[in-house]
């Protein structure tokens, strides 16, 4: 029986065209998985956000509305305690518990117990009791804070013989000559808000209990004087120390103002510089309204040495007109890892790996900079202990690059890293970062 041509060219076509259907449903359906995938890192990513956020207000209440620290001024001038004790052993930190002890520098107030006469007989043959010792406790007690007022009487002299104008004794210095408040209130209302956090309606409440009526928009004022007049010319010499310092870590984070020219929901930003060696730190916040590169051409002007970040853009541009070494920021590049890792549900073994990667990396710096101040030193050993860890990292991550979705979670660590690599291994080939 013969078949006729025309059906067995159809059905091929037809087999042939099923095919073709059932491979693209295919990659259709494995493009669907990988972007439910990404979805879902997604989804957990902001639910880490919202955790971790309420997380760190609730660990330590003061700084819960830390973002106000820089604008309350403007907007107004218009965890539990424990006894533990650590003891450090070489592997670790245990808890051990316990109560700590009080301070020996605290002043001690003795609180005399002693027995009524009437009882200092013996109540046997009537002999007079004799003292043999004494039972000590301490408790820890609080004065709390008073108001006083400083009355400055200057004596005021003249010549009973002649017309020579009086002499008035002269009086120190003042921070706000025309203001009432005296150096130690200032003093406390600044550190109060920019140390503790704690906001000037609320020091307002507090001096109200005790019996002072001082309004918060007077209290931003005499801020906003103190830091035009007092804490300006000492950020200028930090800027200038800062800016002959030989590495400085730059880093830049959104900020809520409330109120500007700019739409409330729209990001902020505080510019952070880091410099100087360990025991002289310098830490510079600036804010402005921009992430643009006009502010770390400003911010860095004048610097000429290494310039540690992260691989936002602008520092870039900034860094070649400069002539600066720009090195890379592994604190970055270990977060994404770590972020990855958080996400699965700490069931991402890549994610880990990579994390315990660079902390092997970090743990091979630490013991060289242990041992040695000299920088040549230092530079010498991390080329040759520290070298052999961060290579084996890179092309370890060379070879896992085809192997994840770009867009994941995952990719987009290995991918930060992998373009950051140039800037990652500076420290290779210096002694002093």
């Amino acid at each position: 029986m013969l078949t006729d041509p025309n059906i067995v060219v159809d059905k091929a076509q037809n087999h042939h065209a099923l095919f073709a259907a059932l491979k693209e449903q295919k990659t259709t359906n494995a493009f669907l998985l990988e972007e439910n995938k990404i979805l879902k890192e997604q989804v957990a990513w902001f639910k880490k956000q919202i955790h971790d956020r309420s997380s760190e207000k609730s660990k330590d209440e003061p700084n819960a509305k830390q973002g106000q620290l820089f604008n309350e001024i403007e907007s107004i001038a218009e965890n539990a305690p424990t006894d533990d004790e650590k003891i450090t052993i070489p592997a670790h930190a245990r808890k051990k518990k316990g109560r700590k002890k009080i301070p020996q520098d605290l002043p001690r107030i003795d609180v005399i117990y002693d027995l009524p006469d009437d009882q200092k007989t013996c109540s046997q043959d009537g002999h007079p009791l004799k003292q043999i010792s004494e039972v000590t406790s301490e408790q820890l007690d609080y004065v709390p804070a008073k108001m006083r007022v400083l009355r400055h009487i200057r004596y005021k002299y003249v010549c009973s013989h002649c017309d020579t104008p009086p002499i008035t004794a002269s009086k120190p210095p003042v921070l706000l000559p025309k203001s009432n408040a005296s150096a130690s209130l200032l003093a406390h209302i600044t550190t109060a808000k920019y140390v503790d956090g704690l906001p000037l309606y609320r020091q307002e409440r507090q001096f109200e209990r005790l019996g002072l009526s001082l309004n918060r928009s007077l209290m931003a004022k005499w801020m906003i004087k103190i830091g035009d007049q007092h804490i300006q010319p000492l950020i200028n010499l930090l800027n200038d120390e800062s800016r002959s310092s030989k590495l400085i870590h730059m880093d830049e984070t959104r900020i809520q103002v409330l109120r500007s020219n700019k739409d409330p929901s729209a990001d902020h930003w505080v510019w952070v510089r880091a410099s100087g060696p360990p025991k002289q730190r310098v830490v510079l916040f600036d804010y402005d309204p921009s992430r643009a590169t006009t502010v770390p051409r400003r911010l860095l002007d004048g610097f000429n040495g290494i310039l540690v970040t992260d691989g936002y853009k602008p520092y870039d541009s900034v860094a070649r007109e400069k002539q600066l070494t720009h090195a890379g920021c592994w604190a970055h590049a270990r977060r994404y890892f770590n972020d990855a890792y958080k996400i699965s549900g700490r069931k991402d073994r890549t994610a880990h790996e990579a994390v315990k990667r660079i902390g092997a990396m970090y743990h091979s710096d630490k013991k060289i900079r242990a041992g040695t101040d000299d920088t040549n030193l230092i530079k010498e050993q991390r080329q040759s202990n520290l070298t052999p860890l961060m290579m084996s990292f890179f092309d370890w991550l060379e070879t896992l690059a085809n192997q994840v979705v770009p867009k994941s979670t995952l990719g987009k660590a290995i991918y930060y890293a992998l373009g950051q690599k140039s800037k990652l291994t500076q420290c290779l080939a210096h002694g002093g970062m």
